[in-house]
C-alpha cells in the first residue's frame, strides 16, 4: 500500500483506486484549516451571513463577460478566488456554483464567477482556455477586484481541464498562486470510455461528450445528433416526464433514427465503438488539444490540489491519482484528497463522516493558504 499526502490508496484490478481518507496529514491547526472548516460549514447548512453578490462586466482585449462577484461584509483578506462554472444549462447561476462561491467568500475570500457561455451551452473546444486566460488578464489590472495581481483558481469536471490549461499558459501562469480541481480527468481517452462504457449512471455527462464529438460519425445534421442535444437539456433542466421535448422530437424521426438513438442510449460497447471512431480521427486535430491534457502538466507553477469523489461514476477518482502521481514526477507541488462526501463536481458534503470531513478541510486548506 502506497502512502500519499492525502491518505492511502491501493490499485485493484479494474483500474480503479482503494482510497483511506483517514489520514490525518491535512489537519492543522492554523487559518487556512479554520477557513475551510468555517466553508464546509456554510456549504453545508446554506446560510452565508455578511456575504454580499453583486453583477459586475469583465472586459478583455476581444471580449467582455458578465460575472458575479461575492465578497464578505467584513474582510481584511482581500485575496481573490475565480470560480469556473461546470457545463451546465444554467452557467454560474447554477445552485451548486452559487453555494460555493457563498461559503467561500463566508470564509474570508472575494470570489468571482464569470459566465461562460459557450460552457453553459455544452460546447467543447480550444477557444475555451482562451476565454478563462481573458477574464483572469482582465481581473489582475483591476486593484479594486484583484489588489495582489494575483488570483486562486478553482474548476469542478471538465471544467477542470479547461483551468489547468489556462494555467499553464506563458503569461498566466505567474498570475495564478492555487488552483483547485473538483472531480477533473487527466487521461481523455480513459475518461471518456468510462463515461460512454457505464450504463447505470446519470446520463447528463455521455449526452454532452457525444453531443460535441459524434457528429464526426453521424454527420453534422444527422437528426440523432439533434435527439442527443435534446436529451441533454431535458436532463439539465430536470424537467419533468410531461416537459421532456425528447419523446416528442424522437416520434418526428424516421424509424431508423429512433433505432440508432435507441441503440446508442443502451448499448454501451456501441457507444465506445463509436468513441473509438471518433477519437481515431480526431488525433492531432484542435478537438483533441481541447481535451487533452497531456502537454500542460509540466507548464504549471501554481500548487494543485486535487479533490476528487471516491465513488465518482461520471469521472473515475483515479484520474486524479494519476494526476498527483504525474505532478510528483515533474516536481510540482500537490495535495490529493479522494473522498466519500462529495460526489461527481460537488463539493457539498454531510459532515457525519468526521475523519473524512477533517481530511477534506485539509485539502480545501491547502487551495486557501495558496490563494495569494
Amino acid at each position: 500500500m502506497e502512502e500519499s499526502e492525502s491518505g492511502f490508496f491501493t490499485a485493484l484490478p479494474d483500474g480503479k483506486f482503494l482510497v483511506d481518507s483517514s489520514c490525518t496529514a491535512f489537519i492543522r491547526p492554523d487559518m487556512s484549516y479554520l477557513q475551510a472548516l468555517k466553508f464546509m460549514l456554510a456549504q453545508q447548512r446554506e446560510t452565508f451571513p455578511g456575504v454580499h453578490k453583486t453583477r459586475i462586466q469583465l472586459q478583455g482585449p476581444a471580449k467582455h463577460f458578465e460575472a458575479d462577484l461575492y465578497f464578505p461584509e467584513k474582510s481584511a483578506n482581500h485575496r481573490l478566488i475565480l470560480f469556473v462554472h461546470g457545463m451546465s444549462v444554467h452557467g454560474n447561476q447554477d445552485q451548486r456554483v452559487i453555494n460555493v462561491c457563498s461559503a467561500m467568500s463566508s470564509a474570508g475570500f472575494h470570489v468571482i464567477a464569470p459566465l461562460y457561455p459557450d460552457i453553459q451551452n455544452l460546447q467543447i473546444h480550444s477557444g475555451e482556455v482562451e476565454d478563462l486566460a481573458e477574464t483572469i488578464r482582465a481581473l489582475v489590472v483591476d486593484q479594486t477586484l484583484c489588489r495582489s495581481g494575483k488570483l486562486g483558481l478553482i474548476a469542478p469536471s471538465f471544467s477542470a481541464s479547461i483551468a489547468l490549461k489556462a494555467a499553464a499558459l506563458t503569461d498566466i501562469a505567474p498570475l495564478v498562486t492555487s488552483i483547485c480541481t473538483i472531480g477533473g480527468y487527466t487521461d481523455v481517452d480513459s475518461t471518456l470510455s468510462y463515461l460512454l462504457g457505464a450504463q447505470d449512471i446519470d446520463e447528463y455527462g455521455k449526452w454532452v461528450i457525444l453531443w460535441n464529438y459524434a457528429g464526426r460519425v453521424l454527420g453534422r445534421r444527422s437528426k440523432v445528433l439533434d435527439a442527443i442535444k435534446i436529451a441533454a437539456l431535458d436532463n439539465g433542466f430536470r424537467r419533468k416526464p410531461e416537459e421532456e421535448q425528447l419523446p416528442g422530437f424522437l416520434n418526428s424521426l424516421s424509424e431508423h433514427e429512433r433505432d440508432l438513438f435507441a441503440r446508442i442510449r443502451a448499448d454501451a460497447q456501441y457507444r465506445l465503438a463509436i468513441w473509438q471512431e471518433i477519437y481515431d480521427e480526431m488525433r492531432g486535430t484542435p478537438e483533441e488539444e481541447a481535451l487533452n491534457l497531456k502537454d500542460t502538466l509540466r507548464h504549471l507553477k501554481a500548487p494543485v490540489t486535487l479533490i476528487h469523489g471516491r465513488d465518482d461514476d461520471v469521472i473515475a477518482a483515479s484520474e486524479s491519482v494519476l494526476m498527483h502521481h504525474r505532478l510528483k514526477e515533474m516536481g510540482l507541488p500537490s495535495r490529493l484528497c479522494v473522498t466519500r462526501l462529495i460526489s461527481h463536481g460537488d463539493s457539498s458534503l454531510g459532515l457525519a463522516m468526521v475523519a473524512d470531513a477533517l481530511v477534506l478541510a485539509g485539502a480545501f486548506a491547502y487551495f486557501f493558504e495558496n490563494v495569494r
